[in-house]
């Protein structure tokens, strides 16, 4: 197939491998599609860690959602500590912009990564930050859809990222930040057009995409989020509904700060090929 199929849970997260961009072969992200300004989609961060680059959203002024899989090692046997992950936001091209430190990561409690068969089920994660983010014209907080009308055959979506420029390997990342259509497909018709030698039945909490001829996501763009008029409905591991709890925290060892801003109601997308 020409084409990538991308399987959304109710979150927001794509992927075709199970891992971001892999530092030691270090490959791409959106294949095809256009060079866009970060202007135009200042949600956009970049989740850096020793093992890989991924995609991410900001949806508040201290938190960033991306991929699970993306916080641990390539083996999938460790999470990484939040002093082994940083962010870039601002900045449309790759390894720029305003940095920031992390100080918690949480992953969905019901993400499995070593499970082989449904590794891609809950597959978010949430860093908060060290600081509180400074908004402007080029990093901005992106709202989650509050529902799910955008399941519908007539919807387009959009995802940016610095993900895979070529499906071939050795794939070459993008540098600048790339974005490309997405179309939604039935989960029917998702289900019967998969060419795995075991099906990945799609779960109600995850939904299909397409892309368009030689357009879609790639290597890398893992955790970018999926946007429907200007709501975040996936993420390359994708996600439609988010509840998160907006407790204010001052610093990483607040007592205030607790995994319930995470909460269990997340869904996610996750991108098959």
């Amino acid at each position: 197939m020409k084409q990538l199929l991308l399987l959304s849970i109710t979150l927001n997260v794509i992927h075709s491998i199970r891992h971001g961009e892999d530092r030691s072969r270090f490959t791409g992200h959106v294949v095809g599609g256009v060079y866009v300004p970060i202007v135009m989609y200042p949600h956009v961060a970049q989740v850096h860690s020793l093992y890989t680059i991924c995609g991410g959203s900001v949806i508040s002024d201290r938190v960033v959602i991306t991929a699970a899989h993306c916080l641990y090692t390539t083996d999938m046997e460790t999470k990484l500590e939040a002093k082994e992950l940083y962010v870039y936001l601002g900045s449309d091209v790759l390894d720029q912009g305003v940095k920031y430190s992390v100080c918690k990561v949480v992953t969905h409690e019901r993400y499995r990564g070593q499970d082989e068969v449904n590794f891609y089920f809950y597959d978010i994660g949430l860093l908060l930050l060290s600081r509180k983010i400074r908004f402007g014209p080029t990093i901005k907080k992106v709202k989650i859809a509050g529902n799910s009308k955008f399941r519908n055959t007539k919807y387009s979506f959009t995802l940016a990222g610095f993900g895979a420029v070529t499906n071939v390997s050795p794939a070459t990342a993008s540098i600048k930040l790339k974005a490309t259509r997405m179309y939604y497909v039935r989960t029917k018709t998702c289900n019967e057009s998969q060419s795995f030698r075991e099906v990945m039945t799609v779960p109600k909490h995850m939904f299909c995409l397409i892309g368009q001829g030689w357009t879609s996501d790639c290597f890398g763009d893992s955790g970018s989020g999926i946007i429907w008029k200007r709501y975040l409905v996936g993420k390359w591991v994708k996600a439609k509904t988010l509840e998160l709890e907006s407790t204010p925290v001052e610093q990483c060892r607040s007592k205030q700060e607790s995994e319930k801003f995470l909460k269990s109601k997340m869904e996610l997308t996750v991108k098959l090929t």
